[in-house]
């Protein structure tokens, strides 16, 4: 399992090499990264070349020899889990060390997870216990699952646009509409890409 600072490493390890050069030194991919020290970035080189993502093609002490494996594994990787949403209540915070493990392509630097009570999306497929995988965005399109924030409260809910009125629906008829009223402090938080359960 990767972890989110490693995907990153992966990545931009990947699209210099893609992009025809040389593969970056470590001193490179700490200033496009932002690490602290050169040995944090060989101990993620490490971590992935054990993992089977990179291979080292003249040893450790290689000035960039580092390539993609053949066939880099798909394995899952971390992102943050955020917090707790349910209808009508703040996001319920959470630990910041706490994660949920995801596909590849779920991961990016702005996605992150919310753990879901209730059941005012069932309709969508998106049940009591569940996990939202959610890309961090201020603004969406009409009919997109979002996370909204509706002074200072947090619901899970798809967002529709008729003329100059926003609302928000439920999908399930037990809830109510959500009308947006001007005076409203209202705000996205997030749009919903996919969806973890565990049986």
């Amino acid at each position: 399992m990767l972890t989110t600072r490693q995907k990153q490493v992966f990545d931009y390890i990947h699209t210099r090499i893609e992009a025809g050069g040389p593969s970056p030194s470590f001193r490179e991919i700490r200033a496009a990264l932002g690490l602290r020290s050169l040995s944090t970035v060989g101990y993620h080189v490490r971590a992935l070349t054990r993992a089977g993502y990179l291979v080292n093609t003249k040893g450790y002490h290689g000035k960039r020899a580092l390539e993609v494996a053949p066939q880099a594994p798909d394995t899952p990787l971390e992102i943050p889990l955020a917090g707790i949403i349910a209808a009508g209540k703040p996001i319920e915070a959470l630990p910041d060390d706490q994660t949920v493990e995801v596909p590849p392509t779920l991961t990016g630097p702005d996605h992150y997870a919310l753990k879901v009570q209730g059941d005012s999306m069932a309709g969508d497929g998106v049940l009591d216990g569940d996990v939202i995988i959610l890309r961090r965005v201020d603004e969406a399109r009409h009919r997109e699952m979002v996370v909204a924030l509706i002074d200072g409260e947090a619901t899970l809910k798809r967002l529709m646009r008729r003329g100059g009125q926003v609302e928000l629906h439920p999908a399930n008829p037990d809830y109510p509409v959500i009308t947006i009223a001007p005076e409203d402090d209202f705000r996205i938080q997030g749009v919903a890409i996919g969806v973890i359960r565990r049986f």
